[in-house]
């Protein structure tokens, strides 16, 4: 299981929620999301791979294994994280989830993780067309490579693309990622983060 994040820096995270709630308070939601997902995943009965990018501090785990992202589009980036936990095994259970999912939950990954039992790709699609968990079993290159991002098919292009190699492909619970206020407003993590933000 893995999880690609820029370290808390100010100024270089949530820049779109920043321009409503300003660059401080955008750095301590990050700070906070991150730090649900990193205790989600600890949680977890799995290897945790972490490839990060930036500067600053990041507390992580002990057992915790930490890399730093190559350079390239997301999708380079990510290709490069399924191969590093893949490693040249045979069929091998592989997850890459999103840093910053406040829904993101032990169900929601232990039920990706069984979905793998008898397909090849499994995608939890998230509310803007995109996909906060990607699961597979061996790195498929063309769900990653030469691929256009943030926009409205990101999901539907992947199982596209997967099917198309005579993949198998389910998905999984729908959720929603903070990229705007709006989105932090709608979320269930509102009371507790309007609590230590000012606006």
């Amino acid at each position: 299981m893995a999880f690609l994040a820029k370290r808390p820096e100010l100024g270089k995270v949530k820049t779109r929620l920043a321009s409503t709630i300003g660059h401080h308070n955008a750095l301590e939601v990050y700070e906070f999301l991150l730090a649900r997902t990193i205790r989600t995943l600890a949680a977890c009965d799995a290897q945790v791979f972490t490839f990060l990018t930036g500067e600053g501090l990041i507390r992580l785990p002990h057992g915790f294994l930490k890399a730093e992202q190559i350079n390239g589009d997301l999708g380079e980036r990510m290709l490069a994280a399924f191969m590093e936990m893949y490693g040249g095994k045979k069929r091998h259970k592989m997850l890459l989830v999103g840093a910053d999912i406040p829904g993101l939950s032990q169900e929601i990954i232990q039920r990706a993780i069984d979905v793998l039992d008898d397909h090849d790709v499994v995608l939890g699609p998230s509310e803007d067309g995109g996909y906060y968990l990607i699961g597979m079993t061996e790195p498929l290159a063309p769900l990653f490579i030469g691929k256009k991002w943030s926009h409205e098919d990101v999901l539907s292009d992947a199982i596209a693309s997967a099917e198309s190699l005579g993949r198998s492909v389910a998905t999984i619970d729908t959720l929603n990622d903070i990229d705007t206020f709006e989105d932090l407003k709608s979320s269930f993590v509102w009371n507790e983060v309007q609590a230590f933000i000012s606006h």
